[in-house]
């Protein structure tokens, strides 16, 4: 188990941490949490090595500043767009013309992604050449709209063709 002093102070400073990466922010309060951040860390450093510390207490002084200048962290860390562009990255093919390489792996992937459903073994379409002799229709294709709503009927037709 932890010694009692170090244990208070790493969670005063979980406590900062969690206030600089909520949602919302509270400025009287993160500016609270920084006015004793710097005690607490000066407690901790006092009764343990500094080696460690030097590293938090930079993020501590700077990160409580850039959250009360610049609001709250989710707007700005690049974490989601850099993971994108890390996976498009892995899918380059011709290094001559990166850019256009990338922006092809993302249509790519976008055309694969919508048009998934039709792939589905469990998903299949007649044309209406399959129906001839048969007592049922089954060759209509029922296309509701973006903005459908109970009252509203979808769109039907036949198909006489899949290309």
């Amino acid at each position: 188990m932890l010694l009692e002093h170090l244990c208070s102070g790493l969670v005063k400073i979980n406590f900062l941490f969690q206030a600089l990466h909520s949602i919302t922010l509270d400025v009287i309060k993160i500016q609270e949490l920084e006015g004793s951040a710097t005690i607490i860390m000066c407690n901790l450093e006092e009764k343990n090595s500094s080696t460690f510390f030097d590293l938090i207490e930079h993020l501590i002084v700077h990160l409580s500043y850039k959250a009360r200048v610049e609001g709250p962290a989710e707007y700005r860390q690049m974490y989601p767009f850099v993971r994108i562009l890390c996976g498009l990255k892995k899918q380059v093919k011709n290094k001559a013309h990166v850019e256009a390489s990338i922006i092809e792996a993302y249509i790519v992937e976008k055309i694969r992604l919508f048009t998934s459903l039709y792939f589905d073994p469990s998903y299949k379409f007649h044309i209406e050449d399959h129906n001839l002799g048969k007592s049922t229709m089954n060759c209509g294709v029922c296309v509701k709209s973006s903005s459908y709503t109970e009252k509203d009927n979808g769109f039907y037709g036949k198909l006489f063709k899949i290309i």
